[in-house]
């Protein structure tokens, strides 16, 4: 009933805001960039062993994204790139379970196996698709309502959005998306030192990626991983962690 991995997240946030802080000017030097990749490395082992593959990218996209937010040369970009693919050919051999290269396997040809690992996809795409421009009505989604569509409050929440508001629903709801981030970015800019700001751009990024990635995942665009919408999808660990990111924020906007 509780979820480690997402409180592991305001820690992680914490850990990279004063590790970039305080080595802001040293990071164009190898030995302090690994030594970042190294501490989030051991949160993100620890959440492989789970085995729980969507939060560990989180933390993988985290540690990176700040990486490019700080501001490093090409030839280091591109060497990460490279040294990040070749960590994915090895994870898919040694570390993947079965279950997870199914399900990559199916974002390439969900149409091939509908009624297996490509049914969450299948039925998700139905609902987003018959919501039309008005929706369906809110609880009348019948995707959602007579349970074709797996993980309805949790995962594929934005499909259900879809399927009751239609396009207008979903364009307010990306409207209230992008105001949100709009204020993240305030309190990044206004902060009053360079901790408070490096925690601001975590903690965006965190929204950012699961943003992304479930709303991505729930159209076709990126493969099923289970990371939940922020503050919309059903959930006790990821709503309380989420709004300890909201809580962080606010501080940081009211000490600026």
């Amino acid at each position: 009933s509780m979820q480690p991995a997402e409180f592991v997240k305001v820690i992680a946030a914490i850990f990279l805001a004063r590790y970039f802080t305080d080595y802001a000017r040293a990071l164009h030097q190898w030995r302090h960039l690994l030594l970042s990749g190294v501490g989030v490395s051991v949160f993100i082992l620890l959440i492989l062993a789970e085995p729980d593959f969507g939060s560990a990218s989180i933390y993988f996209l985290l540690w990176l994204l700040m990486v490019f937010a700080i501001g490093i040369p090409l030839k280091r970009t591109l060497t990460i790139f490279g040294v990040m693919f070749g960590l994915i050919a090895f994870a898919w051999f040694f570390f993947f379970q079965p279950y997870q290269r199914e399900r990559l396997l199916t974002f390439v040809s969900a149409s091939q196996n509908v009624q297996g690992a490509g049914y969450h996809i299948t039925q998700s795409l139905v609902a987003v698709g018959s919501g039309g421009f008005f929706g369906k009505g809110f609880g009348e989604g019948s995707q959602s309502q007579l349970r074709f569509l797996p993980a309805a409050e949790t995962d594929f929440v934005f499909s259900v959005i879809a399927e009751e508001f239609g396009l207008l629903g979903i364009a307010l709801f990306f409207g209230a998306w992008v105001l949100f981030f709009y204020r993240c970015f305030c309190a990044a800019r206004g902060a009053p030192d360079n901790f408070g700001a490096m925690l601001a751009i975590a903690i965006t990024i965190i929204f950012g990626i699961q943003f992304f990635m479930n709303v991505a995942m729930t159209v076709g665009l990126f493969p099923v991983t289970g990371v939940t919408l922020p503050l919309v999808s059903y959930g006790g660990s990821a709503l309380l962690t989420h709004l300890i990111f909201v809580g962080i924020l606010l501080g940081v906007i009211r000490h600026r």
